[in-house]
């Protein structure tokens, strides 16, 4: 199997880099192909990330709308008490 790479349009710049990534840099002719390849490794990383938490929130979301109309909820005060942390702990956590 062949990987077929787009050439992108490119900007020369100069960067600061860590001493101790830039010796480990020294061992490779082409520098800046090994940058761009860690860069598009943490963008994509960064991209799945983000992806995974808003579906990890929206499936969330929707089994608490499920429980919701299925009455699977929690009664925090079913005889009209007022709302404490005391109330709340007693029915969260009894």
């Amino acid at each position: 199997m062949t990987t077929q790479t787009i050439k992108q349009p490119s900007v020369k710049a100069s960067i600061t880099i860590r001493q101790n990534l830039f010796h480990k840099l020294e061992k490779f002719n082409n520098k800046s192909k090994i940058i761009n390849e860690a860069l598009d490794i943490y963008f994509a990383r960064e991209e799945y990330l983000k992806k995974a938490e808003e579906d990890f929130w929206n499936e969330k979301i929707r089994l608490g709308l499920q429980d919701v109309e299925n009455w699977n909820t929690i009664k925090i005060n079913p005889n009209g008490e007022e709302i404490t942390d005391e109330l709340i702990k007693k029915a969260l956590w009894s």
